[in-house]
């Protein structure tokens, strides 16, 4: 610990290299909201409810569909963010209770 310690001290950008979980997932869904073709593949008459992370990727929930979009990461090791790739799969409708009961 004392060694780890004494290097990021010796060497103060290196503590810095690693990107934090939350600004790697801000990246990967600024990504997906930024992508020039997001709005060809969900419903334009419906604003998107929620945005999950799931298995693989994300889920972007809107009224009538679900859009899994899976991230791709680069297998190169490197320090700093990682690269990825964004794969869109078809959207899937979503079926809901008209009458508002639960059944």
């Amino acid at each position: 610990m004392k060694k780890i310690l004494l290097a990021a001290c010796l060497i103060p950008n290196l503590a810095f290299c690693a990107l934090a979980p939350l600004s790697q997932s801000i990246r990967e869904i600024t990504a997906i909201l930024s992508y020039p073709t997001l709005e060809d593949h969900l419903s334009p008459s419906y604003s998107i409810e929620d945005i999950k992370k799931v298995d693989e990727g994300y889920l972007i929930v809107t009224k009538s569909q679900a859009l899994k979009v899976k991230v791709q990461y680069d297998a190169k090791k490197r320090i700093g963010a990682k690269k990825f790739t964004l794969h869109f799969e078809q959207p899937m409708p979503l079926h809901s209770n008209d009458c508002g009961c639960s059944s």
